[in-house]
């Protein structure tokens, strides 16, 4: 029992490696092109408008400490 416990962990080690793809540099530069800079790439989505969301979220107030109630 103890040596294909040994087994399996040396078989893990060695093929797992092997398995994994890396690229040395990072990741391919087409991956990282985005057609609006500092914006994220979701293709075709696009966000709903604020006028259309089912809710609204109001502060009760504009600053907040330890120990304050929000509501």
């Amino acid at each position: 029992m103890q040596l294909l416990c040994v087994l399996l962990v040396v078989v893990v080690v060695v093929v797992v490696p092997l398995l994994v793809k890396g690229f040395p540099d990072g990741a391919p530069v087409d991956a990282c092109v985005k057609p609006r800079p500092n914006q994220p790439y979701h293709g075709q989505a696009r966000p709903q408008p604020p006028e259309t969301l089912p809710y609204s979220i109001t502060a009760s107030s504009s600053e907040y400490g330890p120990g304050s109630k929000i509501t």
